[in-house]
Formats: C-alpha cells, sequence, structure tokens
C-alpha cells in the first residue's frame, strides 16, 4: 500500500552517527538499505522510517532499547548517544531523482506486526523508502552502484526537512 504524498515520515537517527558537523550525514543510510540487499531472512531491505501522525511511542522505545542493547561492540554503543528523528514530506522523497530525472525511492506502508518471542510491539506506522532501482542493481557495475548509492544519499539528505529531538516527537516523556 502507497503512502499519501501529504504525509509526513520520520527517521530514527543516532547522534553521533548518523551527524556531521551537526548536520545529519550520509552514514544515516546504510548502502545495504538503499541497495535492497536482502537480510538474513532473504528479504529485500530498505530504509525503515515511521509515518508522523501514527508514530507509536512503544514501538520506538523497543527500537531505541533494541539498538542500544549490551552486547554490541563499545565503539557502536558510544556512537549511538541520542536518539533523533529526520523528517521528510512523502512527495519530497518521491521527488527524489537521478540520471534522466528518472525517480528514485517509492514508499510504501509496511507495518510490523509484534513479537511477542523477543517483545517486540506492533508497528502500525512502519513505512519502507525503496529504491525504484532493485531489479537493475545486480546487472550495474560496482562503480556505478557506488555511484548510484551517493546519488541517492544526496537526495535524501537534500529532502530531509527537520531533525526532531525525542521529546519533540513525544512530548509526554519526562
Amino acid at each position: 500500500m502507497l503512502v499519501s504524498d501529504e504525509d509526513r515520515v520520520l527517521r530514527l537517527l543516532w547522534h553521533p552517527l548518523h551527524f556531521h558537523d551537526g548536520e545529519v550525514s550520509s552514514a544515516a543510510f546504510d548502502r545495504s538499505d538503499l541497495l535492497g540487499k536482502p537480510d538474513r531472512d532473504e528479504v529485500a531491505r530498505y530504509i525503515s522510517v515511521d509515518q508522523e501522525a501514527r508514530i507509536s511511542k512503544a514501538s520506538v522505545d523497543w527500537r531505541i532499547e533494541y539498538q542500544t542493547r549490551q552486547g554490541l561492540n563499545a565503539d557502536l554503543l558510544e556512537k549511538r548517544k541520542i536518539p533523533r528523528f529526520g523528517g521528510f514530506l512523502v512527495s519530497n522523497l518521491r521527488r527524489c531523482t537521478c540520471a534522466e530525472d528518472n525517480r528514485l525511492f517509492e514508499i510504501t506502508h509496511e507495518p510490523i506486526e509484534a513479537n511477542e518471542e523477543i517483545g517486540m510491539p506492533a508497528n502500525p506506522a512502519h513505512c519502507g523508502v525503496k529504491s525504484l532501482y532493485l531489479n537493475r542493481i545486480n546487472e550495474m557495475s560496482r562503480a556505478t552502484q557506488n555511484s548510484l548509492v551517493e546519488r541517492m544519499r544526496s537526495e535524501l539528505l537534500k529532502a530531509l526537512d527537520s531533525v526532531l529531538e525525542y521529546t519533540d516527537v513525544f512530548p509526554d516523556r519526562v
């Protein structure tokens, strides 16, 4: 199911991991997500975002806890100190283009069901920013893939219109 152009979506970002000189950096968008590389369940990856109007505090809190859990290497934990959110208007994401003005992304609703086994709550607000180049990625040279990834990152950074603190999104948190 497609997401409306008028919707706003938020991407969970980590400070300082996803920032450079106070600005969101290209590190906020993983190469494997942009290229749609399969995850361990053989499902094509994409950039995860949440619809701002439907965002679930329980789901975000679980994700924050999961991404800062014990067992991660100390360097990564040190880089995941402060959760923030990057905000996008869906229409701006859909306007991201590359050569010949071809669109780069589609935004689809990808709700996540609860997983009792690991304590993960449902996330009905979850969406995916998916590359429209997935069917051509394997035919591209590594250099062409690298160029495409850099263009995608550049376009995503241009489409980013806000950076929010956790308390901006969930003001009732003490």
